[in-house]
């Protein structure tokens, strides 16, 4: 036998259980966030790697003032950022940044 129920109660459900979905995943990117700033300040404080305002500094000839976005990441197994930046012409360009040298990896258009 079928339960009958109605449009407005399963929208409710389904509404809570979405609300609740995104919830956890926000929770989630956000202590995935904090962790990833941990990981970036002790591999600073250690000496492991470069302060990001020391590469970009070192940087500015390649991206210029405009940077958009700046993401730690680990690359073939080596410790990069991954930089986002507007050229002169004005298009979107990505480069990845050995985290210890400093020394551009890859460069692209984003």
């Amino acid at each position: 036998m079928f339960t009958r129920v109605s449009i407005p109660r399963l929208l409710l459900a389904a509404s809570l259980t979405l609300t609740m979905s995104v919830g956890m995943a926000m929770a989630d990117g956000k202590n995935r966030k904090k962790e990833d700033h941990d990981e970036v300040y002790e591999a600073q404080r250690k000496g492991d790697i470069l302060p990001l305002a020391t590469i970009l500094a070192r940087l500015r000839t390649v991206t210029g003032p405009e940077i958009v976005d700046v993401e730690f990441e680990t690359k073939d197994g080596r410790p990069v950022y991954e930089i986002k930046f507007v050229d002169t012409n004005g298009r979107r360009k990505e480069i990845y940044v050995d985290a210890r040298s400093a020394q551009i990896v890859e460069m692209g258009d984003d």
